[in-house]
């Protein structure tokens, strides 16, 4: 059982579950507990995590947390007016004394100060936080955050399976795969959309998809046996012949779309004649028992036909030889597809490991396998120190990973507190991976420490009473036993709404009549059904904008929920008729879009600027402004057809130039006179310039049209507008400044308005059992609360009903979800119509809520409301009447009004433009190395070495011991350091060539003896000793002891170049000129950056490493020891280093805290000029420790002391 939440008094340890129902302040009561961890448990911002589901979520909370500080530093300081509630309770106990007071001050005046600092992300963002902050113990390597990088690679995987399992084999399986998809991009996408490699399922069915094809073949032919004897015995021709009877006596009907029609039953005995040599299985339809009971006739049916013996023995073995096939099809299908999903998963997982590039779902498969591996213990221990309390919000759209990664950090400390938050009436987001039956183990989880919220702080008190009627007094009204409903309260403390919209009969459900035709009641259509209720909301919303003109009065925030993007566009089209402006907000993926076509045409004839049929297509799409006559004019007219050449080839060199932004924002800019004044202009505008956004941060790793063409390409084939898309690629909106906002209900959870339409809530996409097909696609269900998948085993039909309730009990969540999103008003829609192919409003979320009688006890019995539709008006009134009327039926006329454009706003009073008098902070910048002191670039890259070699004399001597002189530039500096980054030390420590290094040559150009050269200067590189009699060989480190391209970014305190000279005047070895780093120069402020090749730990001490290309000399003398400090000083890499340095204090200051020290634990840098390293002597190795009066020096410098 439940109890009450007080967040003043909630134990502040052990595991609690808290159920917050909509508009109950569940963001106020995590502020309360916030609050009370800092100042009753005395913990940091940095060790209180605090997640939830969103980033926009994100901002919010950290926004009211910051803010909840505040407010209770100047309630504790008095300079906030004194108000008696939850808040002051909490530092009631803060004021005893003054000591107490000044501590509770000063806690939470630090927490204000290092709120940046503050854990408060979504789950994926912690657990990258985590991984980066105990990289080292996980033995991780650096990695890379690419969402972009599993879809494309799954489906490089997917056609590498295809061509080795379709295109290189020719069997039955490869028969039934080609059936069922046609190439390896649509299974692929059907793989993909299934979500099966993402879902954290713990078993896929059919766990033995070989054993169940090869039982499934024998069964096959077991039955084509009993084919064969029938036909030796003569019974298949007789059969055939009573079959011919029975239709020419009009015994059978044989209507030509039927298994009985001409052209069937031709097939059928051309099969049986040759049924000797081999039977083709798909020609018998006709003789299948199935087939002849469906064609009886009524006549024969009344006088009792039944088949003489041998049709029925006949077509009773062809219905099993169908069966038995059908069954051996789909198992072959599944296990094609279980065996790639295992390809595609080890193909992925090798490939992360290889290019250290993680999605943000790889994020929490990582850190749970590290969770549950060896280390496990130790490292959910080293977390739960560092973070204690752990704050979950919107616990509901969790999945089961994500639950076991907080349960197995919480678990590691006896005082660490986990607050889970969230509603199962508002689980919602099943199509992302949410898993409400997640929630459902850690409500068992809980025990005793499982709280509710009651108390709505949203709606209006009758708008409460209408909410609670609707699912109130309703037995099971969720559909999963775990999840029950409590009605909400309207606060005794909260003052009775007086905004005008406030009514006694808030929420308005219009009942649209059933249609006749012939004295016969018809269900509406899905068009009539649209137009007609959209009708109705603009006509309602345009009242209430003219009350709020007449009023003189912000326009109420108002809101339009939809299920899908077609309704959203039907919303969207129908309020422009009504001259009322909206925005249309969704989760759909922007490559979903009309948009993304067009600028995939105009790609295409970027890409290809001299194919004519692709600079039409290009022409012809709204972006440029071709209609056909146009068009057909400007190909007739040479002239006109070059000019238009030369547009697009201007249009690639610009891309080529500045990027795709510059390109398709030039393109928007003269379109945009044509497409704003259209209803959906600025929707069209905003996607064009968000889908110029992502392909100007895609071009950074694919430059040319043509490759982000193929990107594109894949990204539209991926979208998918019902399962939404990640927060980058979904619909911007178009227009902050509208009241109306049209949205999906997946999109509105979490937001509120004055007023909510809801007028296709009343349906859910319902699939009748006869639809069911093995086909279909992979379901997900769960037995108990353990997920699992059926990708097409033998119970895959049990298990799509079990999903497809699974469905229509979130249908029932999103009506919650819909109704509970409003302040002062609700419309909701009723009708008889059937809303899609396999849909219909009586088997909807309010079927289930409002007609339902007691014997219905599932959604597939909500059927037979066809059947009783007399009685659904009495139960609509019986729902106003258990409402204390609080709900208001209006039947609306068959007939939609006539559209009644609102009249544009007359401006009553002189717009003033806000004067800003702040003041902006000049000449900050991000400074790095190479920048300072290298060649002022200003982009933060990895350094790679110089184009040319040091200044440093070479030797005079005869070329005795000669080193690599070839290949040399910036791209070998370039490949080598790409070789040690990928390439694992020991690999490179074998003879030979190995593979990954040789592609990566490959990548870079390099073939032949050149490839031989640079495996050979890494060989001799990872088994050279780099600090004498230490050990310390590259090829010797273990996996956790080293980071790889470690960046680093730090403030700059207003530090002056000046100040840096006189510091490294007092150590020789790093002393210049005066003035001679001041005349590159002036002072810096901003931040510091840059990427250290190689951080590692040996025996203790950590040391940073750069690898250096540079072409010193002919001879290995000119990499001698002795030689190479002139040569780091004639390039400042002492200064590279002595940066270095200073970053690697800074991070090891934060991972090792007050145990750090300089003299144990830096080991200093070590330069290598690889082309002079030598297995067996100290050649190319340059060590230098500076010291830590130097180092400590440079750090303070770097915070603007002595500046």
């Amino acid at each position: 059982m439940s109890r009450e939440l007080d967040a003043t008094t909630l134990a502040l340890d052990g595991q609690h579950l808290i159920e917050a129902s909509a508009g109950t302040g569940k963001t106020f009561n995590i502020a309360l507990i916030y609050l009370r961890l800092l100042l009753e448990r005395n913990l940091s911002v940095r060790e209180i995590a605090v997640v939830t589901f969103t980033d926009a979520a994100t901002r919010e909370l950290r926004g009211r947390l910051r803010g909840r500080i505040a407010e209770a530093i100047s309630r504790l300081e008095g300079t906030a007016p004194e108000h008696p509630d939850e808040l002051d309770r909490i530092l009631e106990m803060h004021r005893g004394d003054m000591t107490s007071l000044r501590a509770a001050i000063d806690a939470l005046s630090a927490a204000l100060v290092g709120f940046d600092e503050a854990r408060v992300s979504t789950l994926h963002g912690l657990c990258r936080q985590l991984l980066a902050e105990h990289a080292f113990a996980m033995g991780l390597p650096f990695f890379e955050l690419d969402n972009d990088a599993g879809n494309e690679a799954a489906h490089e995987l997917v056609r590498d399976f295809w061509r080795r399992h379709v295109v290189a084999e020719a069997d039955a399986a490869v028969d039934a795969v080609l059936d069922r998809w046609d190439t390896p991009e649509a299974f692929a996408t059907d793989l993909l959309r299934s979500q099966v490699l993402a879902l954290p399922a713990t078993r896929i069915d059919p766990l033995d998809a070989p054993a169940w094809v090869e039982q499934s073949r024998r069964a096959l032919e077991r039955h084509l046996d009993d084919w064969r004897r029938l036909f030796a015995q003569g019974q298949v021709a007789i059969a055939l012949q009573q079959l011919q009877e029975a239709i020419a006596q009009k015994t059978l009907k044989s209507a030509q779309a039927t298994p009985l029609g001409v052209a069937s039953m031709q097939r059928c005995v051309r099969a049986c004649a040759d049924a000797a040599v081999e039977v083709d299985i798909g020609a018998l339809d006709a003789l299948a028992a199935s087939a002849i009971a469906d064609a009886v006739s009524e006549k024969a049916r009344k006088a009792g036909w039944r088949p003489p013996a041998e049709l029925a023995a006949v077509s009773a073995c062809v219905e099993a030889v169908q069966a038995a096939a059908q069954t051996l099809r789909n198992a072959l299908l599944a296990r094609f597809t279980g065996a790639a999903i295992a390809f595609v998963r080890e193909g992925l997982a090798a490939r992360r490991e290889r290019l250290r590039r993680l999605g943000f779902d790889d994020l929490i498969g990582l850190l749970h396998a590290h969770l549950e591996g060896a280390d496990g213990a130790r490292l959910a221990q080293a977390i739960a120190t560092d973070i204690p309390a752990l704050l979950v919000d919107e616990f509901q759209d969790t999945d089961t990973l994500q639950y076991a990664i907080l349960k197995r950090i919480h678990a590691a400390r006896e005082d660490a507190v986990l607050m889970l938050i969230g509603d199962p009436k508002q689980a919602i987001y099943r199509f992302r991976g949410g898993d409400i039956h997640t929630y459902h183990a850690a409500a068992r989880d809980a025990g005793a420490n499982r709280h509710t919220l009651r108390d709505n702080w949203r709606s209006d008190a009758p708008l409460i009473a209408a909410a609670n009627a609707i699912f109130d007094g309703v037995e099971d009204p969720f559909l999963v036993d775990f999840i029950g409903f409590e009605p909400a309260r309207y606060p005794s403390a909260r003052e009775t709404s007086a905004h005008w919209l406030a009514t006694a009969a808030p929420l308005t459900v219009w009942r649209l009549p059933d249609r006749i035709e012939k004295d016969k009641r018809k269900p509406w259509t899905t068009p009539a059904f649209s137009e007609r209720v959209l009708a109705a909301v603009c006509a309602e919303i345009r009242g209430i904008l003219s009350e709020a003109r007449k009023r003189e009065c912000q326009p109420p925030s108002m809101a339009v929920l939809v299920q899908s993007n077609r309704q959203a566009e039907q919303a969207a089209r129908q309020l422009a008729q009504w001259n009322i402006a909206c925005d249309y907000l969704s989760a759909a993926s922007i490559y979903a879009s009309a948009e993304a076509l067009e600028v995939e045409r105009l790609l295409a004839a970027l890409d290809a600027p001299a194919d004519a049929a692709r600079v039409r297509a290009a022409l012809a799409t709204e972006l440029l402004g071709y209609d056909l006559q146009a068009l057909l004019e400007a190909q007739q007219d040479l002239g006109q057809w070059e000019s238009q050449l030369a547009r697009i080839a201007l249009l690639r060199q610009r891309w080529l130039d500045a990027g795709p932004y510059a390109a398709i924002a030039h393109c928007v800019q003269a379109a945009a006179v044509r497409l704003l004044p259209r209803w959906d202009g600025r929707r069209r505008v905003t996607n064009l310039l968000h889908l110029a956004e992502l392909l100007q941060q895609e071009s950074a790793r694919r430059a040319t049209p043509g490759e982000l063409l193929h990107w594109l390409g894949q990204r539209r084939a991926e979208a998918d507008e019902q399962r939404g898309a990640g927060h980058a690629e979904q619909l911007r909106p178009a227009d902050d400044a509208s009241a109306v906002q049209v949205l999906t209900v997946h999109r509105s959870k979490g937001l509120q308005y004055d007023v909510v339409f809801a007028p296709f809530a009343m349906a859910t996409f319902w699939k009748r059992l006869d639809s069911l097909t093995q086909a279909d696609e992979a379901v997900a269900w769960h037995a108990g609360d353990e997920l699992r998948i059926d990708i097409g085993g033998p119970q895959w039909h049990a298990h799509a009903l079990a999903q497809r309730d699974e469905q229509f009990a979130e249908s029932l969540r999103l009506a919650y979800v819909a109704i509970t999103r409003a302040r002062h008003r609700v419309w909701l829609a009723w009708a008889w119509a059937n809303t899609g192919r396999f849909s219909t409003s009586l088997v909807g979320p309010y079927a289930w809520l409002w007609f339902r009688t007691p014997d219905m006890q599932g959604p597939v019995m909500l059927d037979r409301l066809g059947e009783q539709l007399d009685r659904i008006d009495a139960a609509l009134e019986a729902l106003v009447a258990r409402s204390g009327h609080c709900i208001r039926l209006e039947t609306l006329a068959p007939d939609a009004p006539p559209v009644e454009p609102l009249a544009e706003a007359v401006e009553t009073g002189k717009r003033v433009v806000a004067e800003f008098h702040g003041r902006i902070e000049r000449g900050l910048e991000t400074s790095s190395y190479s920048r300072l002191f290298g060649g002022g670039q200003h982009a933060p890259v990895a350094d790679h070495d110089e184009t040319s070699a040091a200044a440093v004399a070479p030797s005079p001597s005869p070329v005795l011991d000669p080193v690599p002189q070839w290949p040399r530039g910036a791209d070998f500096g370039n490949c080598v350091h790409q070789v040690f980054e990928e390439v694992a030390f020991e690999v490179l420590a074998e003879p030979g060539v190995p593979a990954d290094l040789a592609r990566i040559c490959g990548d870079h150009g390099y073939v032949g003896e050149d490839v031989e050269t640079i495996a050979a200067i890494a060989r001799a590189s990872v088994r050279s000793e780099l600090v004498a009699g230490s050990g310390l060989r590259l090829m010797a480190l273990e996996r956790g002891e080293f980071l790889a391209e470690l960046e680093f970014l730090f403030p700059l305190g207003g530090a002056r170049l000046e100040v840096f000279e006189e510091l490294l005047a007092g150590h020789p070895a790093h002393a210049r000129e005066r003035g001679e780093l001041v005349s590159r120069r002036s002072g810096i402020r901003g931040l510091m950056t840059g990427f250290i090749d190689l951080v590692l730990r040996w025996q203790g001490r950590y040391y940073v490493v750069d690898y250096k290309t540079n072409l010193l000399g002919s001879s290995r003398g000119d990499y001698a020891p002795e030689r190479l400090p002139a040569a780091i000083r004639a390039s400042d890499y002492d200064l590279q280093y002595l940066i270095y340095l200073v970053a690697l204090q800074r991070f090891l200051r934060t991972r090792l805290g007050a145990a750090y020290d300089y003299e144990h634990h830096v080991g200093g840098a070590l330069y290598l000029f690889v082309r002079g390293m030598r297995e067996g002597d100290a050649a190319g190795i340059h060590h230098d420790r500076p010291p830590a009066a130097l180092v400590d020096a440079l750090d303070a410098w770097c915070d603007g002391d002595r500046s």
